[in-house]
């Protein structure tokens, strides 16, 4: 018990010290993740550069959100979703047209 709260405190102060000794980047992000399994652990690091591959709100186009507001509208009028329980209680979608749990807004 106690050489695994060792190799957690350890694994925990080297991932301070390489965040805190890491520069910052301002034009990308880099994430990194690690899993420890029954005394093994494997880490992975995502590096993403450049904002063009990010979604940033104050970039988002007005034309693509209004389209995508009138879609919705479309969709919402021709299916006309309801939620009701099954036999089991769970909630599931019922739908008045085919083809709207694909989507699909014309017929």
């Amino acid at each position: 018990m106690a050489t695994r709260m060792v190799r957690h405190a350890f694994a925990a102060s080297c991932l301070i010290a390489i965040f805190a000794s890491a520069p910052a980047w301002a034009d990308g992000w880099r994430n990194t993740t690690c899993l420890h399994i029954a005394g093994a652990s494997t880490c992975t690091t995502q590096w993403r550069y450049g904002a063009s591959s990010q979604y940033l709100p104050w970039k988002v186009d007005a034309r693509e959100t209004a389209a995508s507001a009138e879609r919705e509208r479309k969709w919402l009028a021709r299916c006309r979703p309801v939620a009701k329980e099954d036999a089991l209680g769970i909630s599931r979608y019922v739908y008045a047209a085919s083809g709207c749990e694909f989507g699909k807004i014309e017929d």
